[in-house]
């Protein structure tokens, strides 16, 4: 099993995890290639992370279900969901986050703009970007400090969710777990969310849900074991139940492990949330990983969101893993690409080293930077090539003034408004 032309870095590794690990949970597969644009040594590592999710998985599974018809014959369609119009979820996949109360408390308005990607203007005001967090779950108790920087949130609009207590601000949501939903939850603006582990009963789903009337809701298994699996059967219960289909977050935990790095963390988070996405299953994600600090994992669940054709966030890029036939520094070459061009939502860009196999395997990129020769690149729009034997050191800009010619370009967004 492999990934044609995954990239390098982070994003590679998730792309590779996220095709690899579906068919590896599925049962498919007995070899692993990951192929990335680095030095070859730097591969086997995620290749080993994915075995270690394949093997433990094994015989972890879950009680049998009746599966939906249409999976397994390769029929694909995502559910259709109703999303409230008070808690401002993406409908293409919504990114959350689970931020300790304390945390937030210390943070001043810029603090609080790096800590969930917003942007923050010289006139004060706080808005959205392409990579802002969506909604943020308060980890601990709303003191009244902390209800005004929740405020401010809300007003971006950025969601809140809190568990029920004294200062929760109005128009948060707030979250039970399933087990403590007994009776009717009185409306609200801002709703409920309610937490299932994907182990109760299809009776005690669809009275949950009756009950709460949620907004939204998260799957959130007790442990790592058989997640994919876990999401799978509670999604058939969903479905079969016909309860009002409300968008699911994916709330999926990594404690620390010894001996994991954080490679190892994105590359089995990747393989079972993508075999869940890649399904059609999950309308966003929750990405709790002791091992990854707060950029990082907001960085990395666009990235799975991309690389699961859910949610386009930046530019898409096509890189091969270099070989003999290429003719210039591959590495180099894609990283100054991916800095002049990566700020370019749903434009997708390949890099190949070589004519051998470059064009065939540009797959659906719109723009091709081919190695043509030593020291020359030819350029492409789809599977035409529109300029040849550039000099490689014009080429660069060459392929911005191509991008710019069809229509596709946008600058950078601008600094100057931001504080």
């Amino acid at each position: 099993l492999g990934v044609t032309e995954a990239g390098g870095g982070s994003d590679g590794r998730i792309k590779s995890a996220v095709g690899i690990g579906a068919l590896l949970l599925d049962g498919l597969g007995d070899t692993i290639r990951v192929s990335l644009t680095e030095d070859p040594e730097f591969e086997a590592a995620p290749c080993i992370s994915l075995r270690t999710v394949s093997e433990r998985a094994a015989g972890k599974g879950i009680e049998t279900f009746d599966e939906p018809g249409g999976r397994r014959e390769g029929h694909f369609m995502r559910r259709k969901c109703e999303f409230p119009i008070d808690v401002p979820l993406n409908a293409d996949g919504s990114v959350l986050a689970r931020v300790k109360s304390s945390e937030l408390e210390s943070l001043d308005v810029a603090g609080l703009c790096n800590r969930l990607g917003l942007r923050l203007r010289k006139d004060g005001d706080v808005q959205k970007d392409w990579k802002s967090i969506d909604a943020v779950v308060i980890d601990g108790e709303v003191t009244p400090a902390l209800k005004e920087k929740l405020k401010i949130l809300l007003d971006v609009p950025t969601g809140v969710i809190c568990r029920p207590g004294n200062g929760v601000p109005d128009g948060a949501t707030l979250l039970y777990d399933a087990a403590s939903v007994t009776e009717a939850l009185p409306e609200r603006l801002g709703g409920y969310a309610v937490a299932f582990n994907g182990r109760e009963s299809a009776g005690q789903i669809k009275s949950v849900m009756d009950l709460a009337e949620p907004r939204f809701i998260f799957l959130k298994p007790e442990t790592q074991d058989a997640v994919t699996f876990v999401g799978r059967r509670f999604f058939s219960i969903l479905q079969s139940e016909h309860v009002k289909p409300v968008p699911c977050m994916l709330w999926f935990q990594y404690p620390a492990a010894g001996g994991d790095v954080e490679d190892d963390v994105i590359v089995k988070s990747s393989a079972e949330y993508g075999s869940l996405f890649v399904d059609g299953i999950g309308e966003g994600m929750l990405w709790d990983a002791e091992l990854l600090d707060a950029e990082l994992l907001r960085e990395s669940s666009f990235n799975l969101l991309q690389a699961s054709r859910m949610r386009i966030s930046k530019t898409e890029f096509i890189s091969c893993p270099s070989c003999g036939r290429t003719l210039f520094d591959l590495q180099t070459t894609t990283a100054k690409i991916q800095e002049r061009t990566g700020h370019l939502p749903g434009v997708r860009i390949a890099v190949m080293g070589c004519i051998v196999n470059g064009p065939g395997e540009m797959a659906d990129a719109d723009f091709g930077y081919v190695g043509s020769g030593v020291g020359k690149i030819d350029l492409y729009v789809g599977y035409e090539c529109v300029q040849r034997a550039i000099p490689s050191e014009s080429a660069v800009e060459a392929l911005v003034d191509l991008i710019k010619e069809h229509g596709r370009w946008q600058e950078p967004a601008s600094e100057d408004d931001d504080e």
